[in-house]
């Protein structure tokens, strides 16, 4: 009994110091920043704003009108209506009768071009020439416009996308 009592002691005795070190530690030696040479200034770094910042819901019914404008005033387009949905516009519109296809070519175009100009957040356009598929593009401005939730519109979303033609991605 009196051997188990000494090993007892004598792994305690080594057991002991070792885990108080080992959870204490040792401090790390702080070392002083270099002070700033004279006349040197300190710039302060500022973080860089987002490249493309969403456009929100409340901002796009105001947003949809103005684009909608704007695409109006482009020559030979008869009517047009814009959405705006995130960073994307999609646009619905009709030209005058007796406009060939490469003039319709210069309009899509043209349209891309004013609306990133008339508003620098978008990022993609695209367009349609389709009576059906701008009627819904109506459609869904007026549900976000009634502020109606995205599960009544998300599937004429679904198939504005599919019925667009994409022109330009920024």
């Amino acid at each position: 009994m009196k051997s188990f009592t000494v090993k007892l002691l004598a792994s305690v005795a080594i057991i002991l110091p070792t885990m108080i070190l080992s959870v204490t530690g040792c401090e790390p030696q702080k070392k002083a920043l270099p002070s700033p040479a004279p006349g040197s200034r300190i710039v302060e770094v500022k973080p860089s704003p987002m490249r493309h910042p969403m456009i929100t819901a409340e901002e796009s019914n105001g947003l949809n009108s103005r684009l909608s404008n704007t695409v109006k005033d482009i020559r030979d387009v008869k009517k047009a209506s814009v959405l705006v949905i995130g960073t994307t516009a999609y646009a619905g519109y009709e030209v005058n009768s007796g406009v060939d296809e490469t003039r319709q070519d210069a309009v899509r175009s043209e349209m891309a071009a004013a609306i990133k100009r008339d508003e620098p957040r978008i990022t993609a356009v695209w367009t349609t020439t389709n009576p059906t598929t701008a009627k819904k593009i109506d459609k869904v401005r007026a549900d976000i416009k009634a502020k109606k939730p995205s599960s009544t519109y998300a599937s004429d979303v679904r198939s504005i996308l599919n019925e667009c033609y994409f022109v330009r991605r920024y």
